[in-house]
């Protein structure tokens, strides 16, 4: 036991529930503090067409509690603080209001409790709660569907009431019979209570469906007859459904339309069976049923399950061969009426993209817009997971989602060479991707994102510190070859008997911006002065890739120079001299 919001433990004790059993656990506050009590579940008499109650009073200093219907029928009688109604009540089906009564010292207070339903299949807690300052004490209902049926709804079984599981005594036969609350027809406990009330006989035949799961466990109620379909509710194991039929041909979904296309090519898997054999039947785990879950609250499910997990019998209690069933229409989809029970959340299509063919030690960049020369938001290293948003119309580009460790989100695209692409963490590819849909919606998952859509960095994510942009990259680069100690002339123009503008010494990298017509000469910069070398000096490459002279762009406004005769001179100590790399 925790209090609420804290990690903090108040106390501990250990439990054991016996298999077929049921326990109830209360936290009481005490005079000397809290403690933890076990009550066992008197379940044995729950049906289709019974409920029991228990009531639990948990208001410290009250003499005892009394909780009756409105004509004074007790349901529980006296129970002290602590302590549970030592002969739980056996009811039917029953919409009615409640009397409470509390007992403190010598005086007694009762309080009425509004109409609640009742239904057959579920046992009841009511858990007496202390009030409060601005608060009176209240009956708290807690609900345990076990085994509901067709009978649970009130009126739909024999009406009667057992006030207590053990045998009552004799009535007294000088005390009136309670009057019924408004609307139901209770009559007073037999002189001898049966062990368990009998389900009334339906009108018709009634084929139900127990599930059949580890206690505890519940069935995924389904829209449609298929493991991927929207869940709709969840039955508790040991729930009785109603089956309505085993899954058949897609049916007309509006009267007077055709049946869909896919109708004329269902096979129904009965016809596959041999006739002979009258003890073949369908596989439970490849057939789906149809079927009605009336849910604790008064109202119904109607949904599809897989008879894997359900036990089938008729009114007689005699196991029904799935092949018997009559077929509803696959394609009806299941709904629910009349209930609180709010389906799970739909599960999404996750469609990520792993960053590869990048070297080793290099990212990847996402930027604001699908170009090459777009802002930069964020890098990513090799093997980094994000997710996909949707694609540039010619696939060029993605524009992803990522969620950086330190918190916030950037958005932005990255280029597609450098992507491969996994859906619900199955590896797939682009063109398959493309004729995918989504295995909960059965949407197409590949969605154009036009070119205006601009990245984004929200959430409080940090933006990249950029690195200051190496000059080198993308940029032709003469490196003087002499040598050693020599330089070479850097020429006011492409022409030997130019002005000599200063001297380059042997091993430096020069930016090439242009070359003469010929391609005899450079224009490169050197120590802030530009001018022209003689490219028979240098060995010029494009991202450290080799490239020929003739590749470099043309200076438009030399004119084509005489072949260069200049020769390198030795250095001059007198003269200024570069650095090498300067």
């Amino acid at each position: 036991l925790r209090a609420a919001g804290t990690a903090d433990d108040l106390l501990e004790a250990a439990l054991t529930v016996a298999a077929g059993g049921a326990q109830t656990v209360v936290a009481l506050q005490g005079d000397t503090g809290i403690e933890l009590k076990s009550y066992p579940d008197p379940i044995t008499g729950v049906t289709a067409a019974s409920a029991v109650l228990n009531v639990v009073n948990t208001i410290p200093g009250s003499a005892g509690i009394t909780v009756a219907f409105p004509d004074g029928t007790p349901l529980a009688s006296d129970v002290a603080f602590g302590e549970a109604g030592q002969a739980a009540a056996l009811i039917v089906p029953v919409t009615t209001p409640l009397a409470f009564t509390i007992t403190i010292g010598d005086r007694s207070g009762t309080l009425e409790v509004p109409a609640q339903t009742f239904y057959g299949g579920v046992y009841y807690n009511l858990v007496a709660l202390d009030g409060g300052a601005f608060a009176a004490p209240q009956l708290l209902t807690a609900a345990t569907s076990l085994s509901q049926g067709l009978a649970s709804a009130p009126g739909a079984g024999s009406i009667t009431i057992a006030a207590g599981l053990a045998a009552p005594p004799t009535p007294d036969p000088n005390v009136v019979a309670p009057t019924p609350p408004a609307g139901s027809e209770v009559v007073t406990a037999p002189t001898t209570a049966p062990d368990v009330l009998p389900p009334a006989t339906p009108a018709e035949a009634v084929i139900t469906a127990r599930v059949v799961l580890d206690p505890g466990a519940n069935l995924q109620l389904r829209e449609f007859p298929n493991s991927e379909a929207r869940s709709l509710g969840l039955a508790p194991s040991g729930t009785t459904l109603i089956v309505e039929g085993r899954e058949g041909a897609p049916v007309a979904l509006v009267e007077g339309q055709e049946p869909p296309p896919e109708a004329a090519d269902w096979v129904d898997p009965v016809t596959e069976l041999d006739p002979a054999d009258e003890r073949a039947d369908l596989l439970p785990e490849a057939t789906w049923l149809n079927v009605d879950y009336n849910t604790p609250d008064g109202g119904t499910i109607n949904a599809w399950v897989n008879a894997r997990y359900l036990d089938v019998r008729n009114q007689d209690g005699e196991i029904v061969r799935l092949r018997t069933l009559p077929p509803v229409g696959g394609n009806i989809p299941g709904e629910t009426q009349a209930t609180a029970i709010t389906p799970p959340p739909i599960p999404e299509d996750q469609i990520t993209a792993v960053i590869f063919n990048l070297n080793t030690g290099t990212n990847l960049n996402v930027r604001r817009t699908p170009e090459t020369e777009g802002e930069v938001l964020a890098r990513l290293p090799l093997g980094t997971t994000v997710e996909v948003i949707g694609f540039l119309e010619d696939d060029t580009w993605v524009f992803i989602r990522f969620r950086p460790a330190e918190g916030g989100e950037i958005t932005g695209w990255v280029n597609a060479l450098y992507t491969r692409y996994r859906l619900n963490n199955e590896d797939v590819d682009l063109e398959d991707l493309k004729l995918a849909v989504g295995q909960y919606t059965l949407l197409p998952l590949y969605e154009v994102i036009p070119a205006d859509r601009r990245g984004a960095i929200g959430g409080g994510a940090a933006t990249i510190a950029l690195p200051t942009p190496d000059p080198l990259r993308d940029a032709y680069i003469a490196a003087v070859q002499l040598d050693p100690g020599a330089n070479l002339q850097l020429r006011r123009t492409p022409d030997a008997a130019s002005e000599s503008l200063n001297l380059i010494p042997t091993g430096t990298r020069l930016i090439v911006e242009s070359r003469d017509a010929v391609g005899g000469w450079l224009k490169v910069t050197f120590e802030g002065e530009t001018g022209w070398v003689n490219a028979s000096f240098v060995t010029v490459t494009f991202n450290d890739r080799a490239v020929e002279i003739i590749e470099i762009p043309v200076d438009a406004g030399v004119a084509p120079a005489v072949p260069a005769d200049s020769t390198p001179v030795p250095a001059a100590p007198a003269e200024p001299t570069a650095t090498p790399g300067g």
